[in-house]
C-alpha cells in the first residue's frame, strides 16, 4: 500500500460509479495549494488510464488564504453547484493559528453536513499538506485533527506533507531555488507535478481498487453548528455615509479570496453598513489600519473591532456570540483607512 494513503472505508460510491462507466465529478476544495494544482495535475490521466470507460470531471475550487472554518462558508457557492460525487478537502496548510485549529473539527463537520444535505451519496477524502518543517517530526496538530475526523467518518487521507518532508530531507529535491519543489518557498513548482502529483495519482488509483465493496451507511455528523451558513458582501449593505465600491488596491496580488466581485471602502468616519440575519455570529474580512464599532440593534451590545492588517486581508468576529434568533447588526467606521470584503454569518441572511 502507498505510504501516503490511509484507506479506511475508502470511496466506494465514487468507485462504483466509475466501474459502471457513469460520468462523475470530483471537486478539489482547499487552499492556494489546490488552486495552483500541481499535486492534482497527474490525476486526470491516471483516472483515464485506470477507468477509461468513465468520464471524470475534476473541478478545482482552491481558495487563496482560506482555512477550513472560512472554507465552510463557501460550500454553497464553490462546491454544491458542481454536484460532486467526491470532494477532496485540503485546508490543513493554512491552519497554524490557535483559532483556526480550534475550529477545524466543527468546520469539517459543517462542510460534510452541507454537502450531504443535498447529495447524501457523495464521498470525501482529505489531502494533508502543511508548510515545510511542520511535519518534520511527525504529523503536526493540524494533521492530527484532520486524521481524527477522517477516522470518525471512515474517510481516506492522502499525507502529502510527510512525503514532502522526505523528498527534501533525503536530497531528492531542494525546497526553493533552481529546480526546487516550490516557486516561492510556499507554492509548488512544476517539479511537484512529478514528485508529489505522480505519487498522489498512483495512490488515488490504489484507493479506487481498494474501494470495491458495498458502501456502508454514512457515519453521523458530530457537530451541526456550521451546517447552515451565509456569505454576503458589505458592498450590498451600505446604510449611510460616503462609500466607494470597486476593485481593491491589492486585487492583482491579493493573498486571500476575501470577496467575490467588489469591496466597500468607507471614505469618512461615521459611514455605516447594516445587515439583518437569523443566526448566532457574524464575521468580516477586512484590510487596512482602522477600526469599526458594531451594534446589535435593540440590545445595546456594542463592540469595537481593530483592523491592523494593512494591505493583507484579515478575519474578524464583529458580533458577540448570540442566542439563536433574528438580529440586525449595524457597523460604523471609526478610523480609516478600511477596505471591507464579505460578511460570514453563522445562520442565514434576512431581507436579501
Amino acid at each position: 500500500m502507498s505510504e501516503l494513503l490511509t484507506i479506511r472505508d475508502g470511496i466506494p460510491r465514487f468507485a462504483a460509479r466509475l466501474r459502471a462507466g457513469v460520468p462523475s465529478t470530483i471537486v478539489a476544495f482547499g487552499t492556494s495549494m489546490t488552486l495552483f494544482g500541481q499535486y492534482l495535475a497527474a490525476l486526470p490521466a491516471a483516472l483515464e488510464a485506470a477507468e477509461p470507460q468513465a468520464p471524470v470531471r475534476l473541478i478545482n475550487r482552491g481558495l487563496r488564504g482560506f482555512f477550513t472554518f472560512a472554507g465552510a462558508f463557501r460550500v454553497s457557492s464553490d462546491v454544491l453547484p458542481h454536484v460532486p460525487d467526491l470532494v477532496l478537502i485540503e485546508f490543513a496548510h493554512n491552519e497554524s493559528e490557535p483559532d483556526a485549529l480550534a475550529n477545524i473539527p466543527r468546520a469539517l463537520d459543517g462542510i460534510i453536513a452541507q454537502v450531504r444535505a443535498v447529495n447524501p451519496d457523495c464521498d470525501f477524502a482529505f489531502v494533508l499538506l502543511v508548510p515545510l518543517g511542520a511535519a518534520a517530526a511527525g504529523p503536526n496538530a493540524t494533521m492530527r485533527i484532520h486524521e481524527e475526523r477522517a477516522s470518525h467518518y471512515g474517510f481516506p487521507t492522502f499525507d502529502l506533507a510527510t512525503l514532502t518532508e522526505r523528498l527534501v530531507a533525503d536530497g531528492s529535491v531542494p525546497w526553493t531555488g533552481e529546480g526546487g519543489l516550490t516557486t516561492d518557498g510556499v507554492h509548488h513548482s512544476e517539479r511537484a507535478v512529478e514528485l508529489i502529483g505522480g505519487p498522489f495519482a498512483l495512490a488515488f488509483v490504489e484507493l479506487l481498487g481498494a474501494s470495491n465493496h458495498p458502501a456502508a451507511e454514512p457515519r453521523p455528523v458530530l457537530d451541526h453548528s456550521l451546517a447552515r451558513l451565509a456569505r454576503t458582501p458589505v458592498a450590498a449593505h451600505r446604510a449611510s455615509g460616503s462609500w466607494v465600491t470597486g476593485v481593491p488596491p491589492n486585487h492583482a496580488t491579493r493573498n486571500c479570496e476575501a470577496y467575490d466581485d467588489l469591496v466597500a471602502q468607507p471614505l469618512e468616519a461615521g459611514a455605516t453598513f447594516r445587515v439583518s440575519f437569523d443566526g448566532t455570529l457574524v464575521y468580516l474580512w477586512a484590510m487596512g489600519m482602522g477600526a469599526i464599532e458594531t451594534t446589535i440593534l435593540g440590545t445595546g451590545v456594542r463592540n469595537r473591532v481593530e483592523i491592523n492588517s494593512g494591505s493583507e486581508w484579515s478575519f474578524h468576529a464583529i458580533s458577540p456570540v448570540l442566542a439563536a434568533g433574528q438580529y440586525a447588526l449595524e457597523a460604523t467606521a471609526l478610523e480609516l483607512p478600511l477596505v471591507l470584503g464579505d460578511l460570514f454569518i453563522i445562520g442565514r441572511l434576512l431581507g436579501g
